[in-house]
């Protein structure tokens, strides 16, 4: 199940970032902003959010409902894919700001993802 939900769902597009982490958005030429050392564009690179636990499950109430949760440090998304209709796409079904906010089930990683933002089972885990 987890490699049709990988399939379905690139990361870099869950977390509207790109695969370097680097948050993506519409096109717009880089700003300035006055700075004591001068001139900064406001556009510089961001630290990069590193690793997320990913945790992908059943839901238990909808039969064809996957629910993913992918989460950082200082966020977290919960999206949620109906396998029965593929046509319907991934839909965000949650957000916070600390895994603490979480479902222990939900902080549990039972994938893993990529540098392309891929989705993969971890070895061992049911």
């Amino acid at each position: 199940m987890l490699g049709l939900v990988a399939a379905m769902l690139p990361l870099a597009m869950l977390a509207g970032c790109g695969g370097d982490g680097e948050e993506r958005g519409a096109a717009t030429p880089p700003r300035t902003e006055t700075h004591p050392f001068g001139p900064t564009p406001s556009d510089a690179p961001r630290p990069k959010p590193g690793a997320p636990i990913v945790a992908a499950r059943p839901s238990a109430t909808e039969g064809a409902i996957v629910t993913i949760v992918v989460g950082w440090e200082l966020s977290w998304y919960r999206y949620e894919v109906d396998l029965g209709d593929e046509a319907s796409g991934v839909r965000v079904s949650g957000q916070g700001a600390e895994l603490s906010e979480l479902d222990p089930a939900d902080q549990a990683p039972n994938a893993t993802a990529d540098e392309r933002g891929e989705l993969h089972p971890v070895a061992g885990v049911a």
